[in-house]
Parts: structure tokens; sequence; C-alpha cells
């Protein structure tokens, strides 16, 4: 096993209903790798952990998926929080009357 990127850690280290960013995938030329990336879990791609037993469950954009430890193991991640609010824009013109 290769260590992620410098402040990365697995999939399987982040809690449930925090947010990542993959960094890395473990071993990117292998099998379960390339399964990872045809899912879309590829370096940049936001996801939020739902879920940890019995099955890794993760969300990237609309879509959810279920992957067992030893692929969630491949995926690294560094931790984000949430976005932040937006401010509201400002008032338009005052309505005609």
């Amino acid at each position: 096993m290769t260590a992620g990127p410098p402040d990365s850690l697995p999939l399987t280290a982040l809690a449930e209903g925090r947010r990542g960013r993959v960094v890395a995938l473990e071993a990117p030329a292998s099998p379960e790798a390339l399964k990872l990336a045809a899912l879309g879990v590829l370096p940049g791609a936001d996801l939020v952990l739902l879920q940890r037993f019995p099955a890794f469950v993760f969300r990237i954009g609309h879509a959810e998926f279920a992957v067992d430890e030893a692929l969630a193991r491949l995926v690294y991640v560094v931790p984000v929080t949430a976005p932040t609010a937006r401010p509201a824009p400002p008032p338009g013109p005052a309505p005609r009357r």
C-alpha cells in the first residue's frame, strides 16, 4: 500500500456526513481503480460519505455509490468544509407602480 498525497486520507478514514475532495486513487492503473474512475471517482470530484457499514456509501453530484472497504481504501481525499452561503444579491430596481 502506498500513502496518498500529504494531508490526504483514505475514504475509509472519513467520518460519516463529512465532505471530501478526491485527490488520488491508489494504483490508478489497477482494475479496481479503473472501476472507480468509470463511476466518476476522479481527482477533483467532491463527495459526501453517507454510510460506512455494511458498505461505504458516498454521493458524487446526484449519484450515490456503494463500495466495499477494499475499494474505499483506494480513494484518497482531503476533507473539505461545507461551502459557505453566498451573500444575497443586491436588490434590483424597485417595482413599477
